[in-house]
C-alpha cells in the first residue's frame, strides 16, 4: 500500500479519502486475522509432519518470509518454504514438501467452501448440489488427515490407469507417507 501510495499518490489519495476509516480498519483487522490463522495452521502442519519440531517461532518466520515470494511465477515462495524448513530442521524434502502441498490444498478447500457459502446465500435453488459439493470438500479435507486412505486411492488409480509413470506415482505415495 505504501509503495502504491508513493507511485500513484495523485490517484490513490482521493480514492482513499472517500473510504471510511472504520472500513479500512476492519479490512486490516480481517487481513491480520487471516494471516494469523494461516500461520497457526502452517505451524500445526509442521508440528505434525516434522519429528523434533519445537520451534514454532522459527516455523512462523519461515511461513511469513515466504509471503513476498508467492507472487512470483510458479509460486516459488512455496518451494522456498520447503527449502527453509529443510535447512532449519535438517529434514528431507520428502518430509517438507507434503507440508507445502497440504497447505495449498487447504487454501483451495477454504476458497471452495467460501464460494459454496456464497452460493447458499445468493441462489436458493441450488442448495442441494452446493451441499453435496460441500460434503465432498469436507471429505477431501478429512482424507488429508488419513494418509493411508489417500495412499490406497493413489495405488488404485495407478492400477486402473495401466501403471504409467511409476516414478510420479511413487513420488505421490512418498508425499502421503507422513
Amino acid at each position: 500500500v505504501l509503495l502504491a501510495a508513493l507511485l500513484f499518490s495523485s490517484q490513490i489519495i482521493p480514492i482513499l479519502a472517500t473510504v471510511p476509516i472504520v472500513l479500512i480498519a476492519k479490512f486490516l483487522l480481517f487481513i491480520t486475522l487471516s494471516l494469523t490463522l494461516r500461520t497457526m495452521r502452517w505451524c500445526f502442519l509442521t508440528g505434525c509432519l516434522i519429528r523434533r519440531h519445537n520451534h514454532w517461532q522459527k516455523t512462523a518466520k519461515i511461513y511469513i518470509g515466504g509471503f513476498p515470494m508467492t507472487l512470483t511465477p510458479g509460486h516459488v515462495g512455496e518451494l522456498w518454504r520447503a527449502w527453509a524448513l529443510k535447512k532449519h530442521h535438517n529434514e528431507s524434502f520428502h518430509r517438507t514438501l507434503p507440508i507445502v502441498f497440504c497447505d495449498r490444498l487447504l487454501d483451495l478447500n477454504t476458497l471452495l467452501i467460501f464460494a459454496l457459502f456464497g452460493l447458499f446465500s445468493i441462489i436458493g435453488s441450488i442448495v442441494i448440489p452446493s451441499f453435496i459439493a460441500f460434503i465432498v470438500i469436507l471429505a477431501f479435507i478429512l482424507l488429508l488427515f488419513k494418509p493411508y486412505i489417500t495412499r490406497r486411492m493413489i495405488k488404485a488409480l495407478w492400477q486402473l490407469s495401466g501403471r504409467p509413470a511409476p516414478r510420479v506415482f511413487a513420488f505421490l505415495l512418498a508425499l502421503c507417507r507422513y
